[in-house]
């Protein structure tokens, strides 16, 4: 048995510093990203919190895009 339900559904937000370092960009850029729209992300009051499961497709779909691009 699961002592916490939720660890088995629910996904850990990951911080904007997090992010940033993970991506190799400033958190400027990050939250300049998020801001339009351009990155998924969740705002929560003035704090933006990233999905690791979200951040992988985005990186996915940018790699597939640059390929058909390329191609």
């Amino acid at each position: 048995m699961i002592a916490n339900p939720c660890q088995a559904v629910c996904e850990p937000l990951l911080r904007v510093g997090e992010v940033a370092k993970l991506l190799g960009v400033h958190p400027s850029t990050l939250l300049r990203l998020a801001t339009s729209g351009r990155l998924p992300g969740v705002k929560i009051g003035k704090l933006w919190r990233f999905r690791g499961s979200d951040l992988d497709a985005w990186v996915a779909s940018g790699s597939a895009a640059e390929r058909k691009r390329a191609g």
